[in-house]
């Protein structure tokens, strides 16, 4: 392997990591409300494109998902979920557990497409 595709390899690499400690960092945050958690994520440049179902509150981050343009998961009733045609932006899936009762899914897109800055 050449010397400059090893260095885009680790490079990738890296990247890759990085992000995967950013979306680890979400998990366990606490809300009040579902304001609280609309504010958290318009402060890292999302905004709300879905939720499944209102879910009580208080209520932590128990998992995060994200992909490019298209997301699909399972509900915790096991209905499958698909959002698709966001291509360019990045996509998430937020699942909040309360202290009691079922778990809520969110669905979250950036703001503003991945390119731009």
């Amino acid at each position: 392997m050449k010397p400059l595709a090893v260095v885009t390899v680790l490079l990738a690499l890296i990247l890759a990591g990085l992000a995967l400690q950013l979306l680890r960092g979400e998990v366990g945050a606490s809300f009040f409300d579902e304001e609280d958690l609309m504010a958290y994520e318009k402060s890292r440049g999302f905004v709300s494109v879905g939720r499944f179902p209102a879910p009580q509150w208080p209520a932590k981050i128990a998992e995060v998902k994200s992909s490019e343009g298209k997301v699909k998961f399972q509900l915790a009733d096991g209905t499958l979920q698909q959002y698709a045609g966001f291509d360019g932006y990045k996509l998430k899936v937020v699942t909040v557990r309360p202290e009691n009762g079922p778990v809520g899914t969110y669905v979250f897109r950036s703001e503003k497409p991945s390119g731009d800055r």
